[in-house]
């Protein structure tokens, strides 16, 4: 195989402090990127958990993905929120995926960018079945 491009969003993370900080973090760094706005107190009531985050998307959709097919949506401009549950944790962890390239996935997670690298990433996240909200066509 090939050596990958590069392929890093320019998109800013955005903290939030709430109870469900992770999914309510992704929400907001998702909707600042594609709306220029925040979400408002009652968004992020109902919009608490990755099962939850697509009443406040309504353009995006739950699926399945594969690494090939997030990559795609990298490549054509879109974050991609993920369900990943990390090896120091037992529960769901939701987090924004930024970019990649041969060596590492970019997440903003919590606010955060960091890098993961590829089997560390693809690990948590296939713990979730690959869960995945992206932006619908």
């Amino acid at each position: 195989m090939g050596k990958r491009e590069d392929h890093f969003l320019e998109i800013d993370g955005v903290r939030v402090l709430g109870e469900y900080k992770c999914s309510e973090s992704a929400l907001a760094t998702v909707k600042k990127f594609f709306e220029n706005e925040l979400p408002d107190q009652e968004e992020f009531e109902v919009c608490y958990s990755f099962e939850t985050l697509g009443r406040c998307l309504p353009d995006f959709e739950y699926d399945s993905l594969s690494v090939e097919e997030l990559e795609s949506q990298i490549e054509a401009g879109n974050p991609v929120i993920v369900s990943t549950i990390p090896d120091e944790q037992d529960e769901l962890h939701s987090v924004v995926v930024a970019g990649f390239n041969d060596e590492i996935f970019e997440v903003i997670s919590d606010g955060e960018r960091l890098e993961l690298g590829r089997e560390e990433f693809e690990m948590a996240w296939g713990r979730t079945g690959n869960n995945s909200l992206t932006r619908g066509n």
